[in-house]
């Protein structure tokens, strides 16, 4: 018998699909039995090859493999290259998709694993509006529409399909972004002027704002046409040359640069200093004005002496030198600081004095000597001793008087003797009245240091200078810093100013307004600042029309500019304005009327919001509105409250609240808690949004009153006790509620306090009228 060897007659095999069960047999010619087996080379996953020639199994991979098998007999054998294609049907692996905004282009690719191509599709469900699928697997477009949609997409290709729900978030559209833009009211444009080496300060918040009030601004400044670099809220820039310097400012909302830009020309003019003209008893000044004058200036002065008198010589505190200090007409070179000439003159009578300067005639032994009477007034839980003295008029508008040691003392002693006697409780002032002519526009007050030290510690209450022009209080702190700082005798001096005397730019803001200047002096040293409160009270008749309650004082800042005194009031049984400082400068007697427009003029609380919004103490809630019945939070009620007694924020706060943030009331707080007005709710928290109540407005305005000195007094006739709803007060607060019912600040409404209910606007605009029309 012949055998006959295996000849493989399979070429070639089908393709498989992972996943897909697959079976395949092999064949060949010759004797059996054929025995297969595996050559070289590889299977596809999941498949083996039998002894009998069959390929089986589920391919788990796919590809193309390539592999030799072998047919084999008793014969021979055979071997045959073969291969077999296994295709990966598709599987979607996205299993989310991102949010998308409406208006806002959306781009997404879906993945899936398997032979392409893959063919996509929708099977169920709809695609936000705006957006579609490609076949290639990209979905995109722009949502119109928000919301939450759900679909099915498929996934397709030669040998399968798979199949995957899935979602889009479609977001509304962002709000339109509103860029900065200047307040009402701010011009595009505005003039400064400032002493050369003397800071320029803006307060940016005050010009720009943003409608989106969440956004925080930052701001940019341009010097000169420079490129602009960042600028903080509070700016400031100091020239070091005269000349002008253009500022251009512009806000950024962290989106947006502002359209508006706010330029500012800024003038740096030379140092000036103050020159006064002063003639000595027996003569007057025909040449020569006092005024403010730069370094070297040369003013041409001359004296005339009276009748009797002849003309002695000129001499200058603070420096600066005479071409002929003997001469009667002559040149005053300015010196670099504030200077006070005086002409000096010789009595020539026939009294045989000669030549003392100035002659100050003698009593005659045994004869009557006059000396002013002291005037003692006695009003409410107050004694006045008055010293009434007589200024020399220079003739120049210029009106001066010296007091004596003696007369000061002899005032204090008659204040004290009867303010012992009238009892408990009264204080004792003193007034030194003086009298010069009513259209004096200076008048200068001298007093020995030794009797302004007396009367601070004297225990007087307050120390008043009247003069037609003014009348400044000071108490005796205020006395007390004056004497610490003087070297010699002291003088008050109270100034009508002329207008033209001002820059140029501050005229323009000041108009035909009055404006005053005081000053406290002592040799060539100008003391301005008194660590305590002065009052100051003016004359002043309203124009027709004008409402009293708008009448208002404001300071010219350093920079020529007008701020607002908000501590000020016009009394019109007196015909007078009067303001409280701690400091001196030149002030204007202003008007500035403003209205809500949801406050009617007939409300119970109409007087009190327009009176504290003529004082910069409220600006309103927006859109010329003040919402009085909305609740005073307690962000608002302490800015009110030290915007009234004129306490200044802290610009860059070293410690403040943890929740005081970074707005208009953050640096606001953090003085609070470094004075002790405030120490918050707990936990270094002040709850600046939280609504306040009654009881904790009175306690925050109690400690700013404390604080600064100025507690109410006097006495209402109510007890506390006597409110029905005594008993709500907080024990930390009775010492504030007691004091402002005693005084009668606080009235109540039927018979009760309220003190745990929340406060309104209004309300608390009427608070803070009360006291400060007292």
């Amino acid at each position: 018998k012949i055998s006959v060897a295996p000849t493989i007659t399979t070429d070639t095999l089908p393709d498989g699909t992972v996943g897909t069960a697959y079976s395949q047999s092999l064949a060949a010619t010759g004797d059996s039995p054929i025995t297969w087996s595996k050559e070289s080379g590889d299977l596809p996953g999941g498949l083996t090859l039998s002894a009998g020639g069959a390929i089986s199994g589920t391919p788990t991979t796919g590809g193309t493999f390539n592999f030799t098998v072998k047919a084999e007999n008793m014969a021979g054998s055979d071997t045959k290259e073969l291969s077999i294609k296994v295709s990966v049907a598709p599987t979607i692996t996205t299993d989310t998709l991102p949010d998308g905004t409406v208006g806002t282009a959306y781009s997404q690719a879906l993945a899936a694993t398997g032979d392409t191509p893959i063919t996509w599709s929708i099977e169920s469900g709809v695609l936000p509006n705006g957006l579609t699928l490609s076949a290639g697997g990209t979905i995109s477009g722009t949502p119109t529409t928000g919301g939450t949609f759900n679909f099915t997409v498929k996934a397709e290709n030669a040998v399968g399909s798979d199949t995957r729900t899935i979602s889009i978030i479609i977001n509304p559209a962002p709000p339109v972004n509103n860029p900065p833009v200047r307040k009402a009211g701010i011009d595009a444009t505005t003039i400064a002027s400032v002493v050369v080496n003397t800071a320029y300060t803006l307060d940016l918040s005050t010009i720009f704002e943003d409608m989106d009030v969440s956004d925080t601004l930052t701001y940019k400044v341009s010097v000169n046409d420079a490129a602009a670099t960042e600028a903080e809220a509070n700016y400031s820039y100091t020239p070091t040359e005269v000349g002008i310097t253009t500022l251009v400012f512009s806000a950024n909302d962290g989106m947006t640069d502002s359209t508006d830009i706010y330029t500012v020309t800024l003038t740096a003019n030379a140092q000036t200093y103050s020159l006064t003209i002063i003639a000595g008893t027996g003569g007057t000044i025909t040449t020569g004005t006092d005024g403010n004058y730069t370094k070297d200036t040369v003013i041409t002065i001359a004296a005339s002496p009276s009748t009797n008198y002849s003309f002695n010589r000129w001499t200058s505190t603070g420096g600066g030198s005479f071409a002929d200090a003997y001469s009667a007409s002559t040149t005053f070179t300015m010196p670099a600081g504030d200077a006070i000439i005086t002409a000096e003159f010789t009595y020539k009578g026939g009294d045989g004095t000669g030549g003392n300067v100035p002659y100050i005639p003698q009593p005659v032994e045994g004869a009557k000597v006059e000396t002013p009477e002291i005037e003692v007034e006695v009003s409410e839980n107050k004694v006045t001793a008055i010293v009434a003295v007589t200024a020399i008029d220079n003739n120049s508008g210029k009106s001066t008087v010296a007091v004596t040691q003696t007369q000061v003392s002899e005032a204090i002693s008659k204040a004290l003797e009867e303010a012992n006697k009238q009892g408990s409780g009264v204080t004792a002032a003193v007034e030194i009245k003086v009298e010069a002519p009513a259209d004096a526009k200076t008048v200068e007050t001298c007093i020995p240091k030794e009797a302004v030290e007396l009367a601070a510690d004297g225990r007087i209450e307050t120390f008043t200078v009247s003069t037609p022009v003014a009348a400044i209080s000071f108490d005796a702190d205020a006395l007390s810093a004056i004497a610490g700082e003087a070297a010699e005798d002291i003088t008050i001096s109270a100034s009508k100013v002329e207008t033209a005397s001002l820059p140029a730019a501050t005229q323009q803001l000041v108009g035909d307004r009055p404006v005053f200047n005081f000053s406290v002096t002592s040799g060539d040293k100008t003391i301005s600042q008194f660590g305590s409160s002065v009052s100051v009270t003016m004359p002043y008749t309203p124009k027709d029309g004008e409402d009293v309650d708008a009448i208002v004082i404001y300071y010219i800042n350093a920079e020529g500019l007008l701020e607002t005194v908000s501590n000020c009031t016009y009394d019109p049984a007196t015909g007078t304005v009067s303001l409280k400082t701690n400091h001196f400068s030149q002030y204007v007697i202003g008007y500035n009327k403003v209205s809500f427009k949801d406050v009617p003029e007939d409300a119970w609380y109409s007087k009190p919001v327009g009176f504290i919004a003529a004082r910069g103490i409220t600006k309103g809630t927006g859109d010329n509105n003040f919402s009085p019945q909305a609740k005073l939070t307690r962000a608002e009620c302490l800015v009110m409250i030290m915007r009234t007694y004129g306490i200044e924020p802290d610009i860059n706060p070293k410690d403040n609240f943890a929740d005081a943030g970074n707005t208009y009331y953050t640096g606001y707080l953090a003085t609070a808690k470094r004075l002790g007005i405030s120490k918050g709710i707990g936990n270094n928290l002040y709850a600046p949004d939280r609504e306040i109540t009654r009881q904790e407005m009175f306690v925050l305005l109690y400690n700013v009153l404390k604080e600064i000195g100025e507690l109410p007094w006097g006495n209402s006739g109510k007890q506390l006790s006597e409110f029905s709803d005594a008993e709500q007060t907080a024990d930390w607060a009775k010492e504030a509620v007691t004091l402002f019912v005693e005084t009668g600040v606080i009235t109540g409404y039927g018979g009760r306090l309220f003190a745990e209910d929340t406060t309104t606007r209004a309300e608390m605009s009427k608070v803070l009228y009360n006291l400060l029309t007292r």
